[in-house]
């Protein structure tokens, strides 16, 4: 999904997704929409070293990722590829609450 960001947003989201302790950096792309043309893009993309194949994603985050594509309308094959995501629960229980809270949403 592509999401139109305020540019005065954007410092505040490059600390929610740990720009500033390298967790991610930015990525600008070009982007291809199913009704033709193409635009540019930034998106976020895991910082040197921190990728590592044997985590898993919690539980609420894989969650709110199926949601987002079933209320998007995406092909039903990438949405139960999603729900097939294997996930940890959060040992963090305020964090989970908070992202279930968006989900009862």
């Amino acid at each position: 999904m592509l999401y139109e960001v305020a540019e005065a947003d954007v410092e505040r989201l490059d600390r929610v997704e740990g720009m500033h302790t390298g967790g991610y950096r930015q990525r600008y792309i070009e982007v291809h929409p199913t009704a033709g043309g193409t635009t540019g893009a930034f998106t976020y993309v895991a910082g040197e070293g921190r990728v590592d194949a044997a985590r898993l994603p919690f539980d609420w985050y894989r969650d709110l990722c199926v949601a987002g594509a079933v209320e998007h309308g995406l092909p039903a094959h990438y949405v139960e590829e999603l729900e097939g995501t294997p996930a940890v629960p959060d040992p963090d229980a305020a964090r989970a609450a908070a992202a279930r809270r968006l989900l009862d949403n």
